[in-house]
C-alpha cells in the first residue's frame, strides 16, 4: 500500500511539473508598432515596401494576406502605392520580419 501511495504521489508531482512548464511557455504576442514616413521603394515581387521614418531611418515592411491597405475611405492595394507617397503603417515584428496589419496612404508628395 505504501508503494502505491508513493507511485501515485510521484505521478501527480510529475504531471503537475509538466503542466506548469507548458503553461509557462505560452507564446507572447508581439506588440504592435506604428511608423509614418515617405515610401522609399515598393517591391511587388516580395510584397514589401521600405518606409523612411525620421526617427528610425529606413524600415522594410512586409505585407501579407491579412494586411489592410487604405487611402481615406477607400480600400487600395500594394500596387497603388508609389515612391514618395506618405504612409502610416501598423506592424508587428514576427521572427525578424515587420509584418504590416494596416498600411494607410496619404496623398502623393508633389
Amino acid at each position: 500500500m505504501n508503494r502505491y501511495i508513493k507511485a501515485v504521489s510521484f505521478g501527480l508531482l510529475i504531471g503537475g511539473i509538466v503542466a506548469t512548464a507548458g503553461w509557462a511557455q505560452e507564446a507572447v504576442e508581439p506588440a504592435a508598432i506604428s511608423v509614418s514616413g515617405a515610401i522609399v521603394s515598393v517591391d511587388a515581387a516580395t510584397s514589401s515596401l521600405v518606409v523612411k521614418d525620421e526617427a528610425s531611418g529606413d524600415i522594410t515592411i512586409v505585407a501579407d494576406e491579412n494586411t489592410a491597405f487604405l487611402s481615406g475611405d477607400e480600400t487600395i492595394t500594394l500596387s497603388d502605392l508609389a515612391q514618395g507617397q506618405i504612409v502610416s503603417v501598423e506592424y508587428k515584428n514576427n521572427n525578424g520580419q515587420n509584418i504590416a496589419s494596416v498600411i494607410e496612404a496619404e496623398e502623393a508628395v508633389e
